[in-house]
């Protein structure tokens, strides 16, 4: 899934707010997670090429929080538009 944002500032900085939610979500359950496995595979999902080993437990993760934040957007939006 490609994001529509503004730019790679844009990007890199809802990449940052992304992976700062799904760290403080898992440390609150006692999860310890592999972070750049995760940013990678946020990175992957937001259309960035950025390298790095991908589990498919980041991947779950990743996937989990920007089908929740798609979800929302479109609960948010006005019908027919």
């Amino acid at each position: 899934m490609r994001w529509a944002v503004g730019g790679d500032t844009e990007v890199q900085s809802s990449l940052d707010a992304m992976l700062r939610n799904i760290v403080t979500a898992s440390a609150i359950e006692g999860e310890q997670l592999n972070i750049g496995s995760v940013r990678s595979s946020l990175a992957r999902r937001l259309g960035l090429n950025e390298e790095g080993r991908i589990t498919s437990r980041s991947e779950g993760l990743a996937k989990l929080l920007l089908n929740a934040i798609h979800d929302h957007w479109c609960a948010c939006s006005p019908i027919g538009s």
